[in-house]
């Protein structure tokens, strides 16, 4: 006997259909009653194309990005500060010319700035000073320069945007969106440049640049349409601040913003995903106050961390929350394409980084949650009326002039759920169904009911006039997961238990230092101190952890496949970064440019390069202040004594007490949730009954680590 509850799904024409009598939840819409037209699904390709065109079979990168997507946004960077050289964009076309075969008049082109040209930056560069409240670092060296009257360079901007513009279309890549300028809120270390929403002394105004801009651009045969202001986030009225600026509403075509802040202090992006409801009062906000009047387009978003299983969920449910309460039309991830480990698809070619020895095609889980919307609903349909009395499952419905029909039904409770269908004229043809805790992206038989699994996205396609389904076996068919290997992690260094070990360094900051501030749960961890100026400024100072004798002996990194840093960004804003390697014979390089962030996070490296290296110590550098690091481990350890016995162990949460917490196995899954006492988690051992022997990660409010049930 099935204990999974039930749903009655009916579709209905200019009224609501009055469903029959029956002992189940229903859900109901309404193809009569449209809402914002649909302008399209995608993601952003703006860094590393030269990764993606080096892989040995781009047709199946492209045809897993493009055709497996069934995208029709893709977001691309104008990085023609030099506006005279454009054979630096041919990774650019190669790019866009696979997507258009591919996607044909389904593809529109988003074209975002992310800094003006050097010549015409108060600074003289393109990158930005990302700490520039003090005397020395000016926030005004990130903004336009001014000319010999003292008026910031506007049109020098428009019209290098107006060339770099035809030089992208001469060069075939059909551009049907551009904006200005990307976050120009946003102070950054990397290619930026800074707008408040109106000029002062101090800074340019983005109204002022997009009036002349708007101008500049309305000159060409054919212009493209002005999105803005894209602003980092919505929080904090931070969208309206820059569009009540406008100096008319005809500057621009549409309305584009970010979504890395929500307000009200919900600026952690991985939490968003886990609760999307923290976005609704800033998008009410902007759907009210622009209802109704041009397309909204979110043009950038994710979690900014290494994926989750349950990020599909929670792309599900983002952009659900955004077409809904923000009214958005158009939806584009982050990271569509990325340089090894994405947010959605991971060209990671041999001899590249970090990727080892082999090309790599890494699919990640918001691939499967961006799919349900992005293969099943084309530009130029229309967000319809639904409703759902279910307080546990999430829907959302649209319509192709009433022909047909893609409705996705989200269930993020931890209770399955069954769903009948009475369509009123309706078939079904489709059920394509993605679930955290089991297949993805997985084709259900076509029955008179199917069920939701628990943390699952089911997207259902009706076809009028089709003939409906007359099997009625209703199964689950998506929960059973592909086998996964569990990989034990082991510690090689912990500095958690207040001791610094043996550092050298050439920083002149100074040397690591032990510190026994509590930080996210931390209570000891070790401050590591990077130059702080770029490479070309300072030259190399590097930093070298070595290895304790045991391990050294025992060649530990030659024969493990994976290091973990369990790290956490040192500066108090924006983003940072650092390189990692090894030293023994020779220096290896493991991986650059590896995120932090102002949490701790377990981040992994590939060990492929240190096969032969017999290394014995660890080496970080960075242009950044610094770092904190917690411990060291590896994984995929063979033939090693010093392993061969010993425990899978990582780093304890603290010495609290007790504290909310969640359990997740390897792949994401939420196994167990509520308060972790000392009775139930202690020196890196799980005793939780009911919760089988095996490696977890246990996540708090502040941190997430490792852990071991004997």
């Amino acid at each position: 006997m099935s204990i999974y509850s039930k749903v009655l799904l009916s579709l209905v024409g200019a009224a609501v259909f009055a469903v029959p009598a029956f002992s189940a939840e229903t859900l109901t819409f309404d193809v009569s009653a449209t809402h914002q037209k649909v302008e399209g699904f995608g993601g952003g390709v703006v860094y590393y194309q030269n990764w993606i065109m080096a892989m040995e079979d781009t047709a199946a990168v492209f045809d897993t990005a493009f055709t497996g997507l069934g995208l029709s946004f893709l977001r691309m960077g104008n990085w023609m500060q030099n506006d005279s050289v454009s054979s630096n964009i041919s990774s650019d076309v190669a790019i866009y010319k696979a997507a258009k075969a591919r996607l044909g008049n389904r593809l529109k082109v988003e074209m975002s700035s992310w800094t003006a040209p050097d010549s015409i930056k108060a600074s003289g560069k393109l990158n930005g000073i990302e700490a520039c409240d003090s005397a020395a670092k000016k926030c005004s060296d990130n903004t336009l320069s001014k000319d010999g009257s003292g008026n910031y360079k506007y049109a020098s901007l428009a019209n290098w945007w107006k060339k770099t513009y035809q030089a992208y279309t001469d060069s075939g890549i059909k551009i049907d969106y551009v904006s200005l300028q990307n976050e120009p809120d946003m102070n950054a270390s990397y290619a930026q440049t800074l707008f408040d929403p109106t000029e002062d002394d101090s800074l340019a105004g983005y109204a002022q640049a997009l009036a002349v801009f708007r101008d500049t651009m309305n000159t060409l045969a054919d212009p493209p349409k002005i999105l803005g202001p894209e602003v980092l986030g919505i929080g904090y009225n931070n969208f309206e601040n820059y569009t009540d600026a406008f100096l008319s509403s005809d500057d621009v075509d549409g309305y584009a913003f970010h979504m890395y802040h929500a307000g009200s202090g919900n600026d952690n992006a991985q939490t968003n995903y886990g609760v999307p409801s923290n976005f609704s009062t800033a998008l009410n906000g902007i759907s009210t106050y622009y209802s109704e009047q041009k397309p909204m387009i979110m043009t950038e978003y994710c979690t900014l961390k290494s994926p989750l299983a349950s990020n599909m969920l929670g792309l599900a449910r983002v952009i659900r929350e955004a077409f809904i309460e923000g009214n958005v039309s158009g939806y584009i991830d982050w990271e569509l394409l990325w340089g090894g480990e994405g947010d959605m698809v991971g060209a990671c070619p041999k001899g590249w980084g970090s990727c080892g020895s082999e090309d790599k095609l890494i699919i990640s889980p918001e691939y499967h949650g961006m799919r349900q919307y992005s293969k099943f609903v084309g530009p130029g349909w229309y967000r319809i009326d639904v409703s759902l009395s279910d307080a546990n499952l999430e829907a959302i419905a649209f319509t192709n002039n009433s022909d047909s029909v893609s409705v996705i039904v989200i269930n993020p409770s931890s209770t399955a759920a069954t769903l009948d269908y009475a369509p009123d004229g309706y078939g079904l043809v489709d059920v394509i169904q993605s679930t955290v805790n089991g297949k993805y992206s997985k084709q259900i038989t076509l029955s008179t009911c199917a069920v939701l699994p628990d943390s699952s996205v089911t997207t259902f396609v009706f076809k009028k006039g089709a003939t409906a389904p007359t099997t009625t076996t209703c199964e689950d068919e998506t929960s059973e997961p592909d086998p996964v290997e569990t990989v034990a992690k082991y510690v090689i260094a912990d500095f958690t238990n207040g001791e610094l070990g043996s550092w050298t360094s050439d920083v002149e900051a100074g040397s690591p230092s032990l510190m026994t501030t509590e930080l996210d749960g931390f209570s000891s961890y070790v401050y590591i101190p990077f130059a702080n100026c770029t490479q070309s400024s300072c030259g190399y100072q590097d930093v070298l952890y070595t290895l304790a004798d045991s391990i050294i002996t025992d060649g530990t990194l030659e024969k493990c496949s994976t290091i973990y840093y369990v790290a956490h960004a040192a500066a108090t804003s924006g983003y940072s970064d650092f390189n990692a390697g090894a030293a023994g014979d020779a220096y290896i390089d493991s991986a650059y440019g590896i995120s932090l962030s102002s949490e701790w996070d377990t981040i992994a490296v590939d060990l492929s390069s240190d096969s032969t290296n017999a290394s014995t110590k660890l080496k970080f550098n960075s242009n950044y202040v610094g770092m904190y690091l917690a411990s060291v481990l590896v994984s995929g350890c063979t033939g090693s004594s010093l392993f061969a016995d010993a425990i899978p162990a990582q780093v304890s949460l603290s010495n609290k007490t007790s504290r909310t917490s969640a359990v997740y196995d390897l792949r994401g899954r939420l196994m167990w949730k509520g308060i972790l006492g000392e009775s139930d988690f202690s020196r890196h051992e799980l005793k939780l009954k009911n919760l089988r022997p095996g490696v977890y990660m246990v996540k708090t409010r502040n941190s997430t680590v490792s852990a071991v049930k004997k």
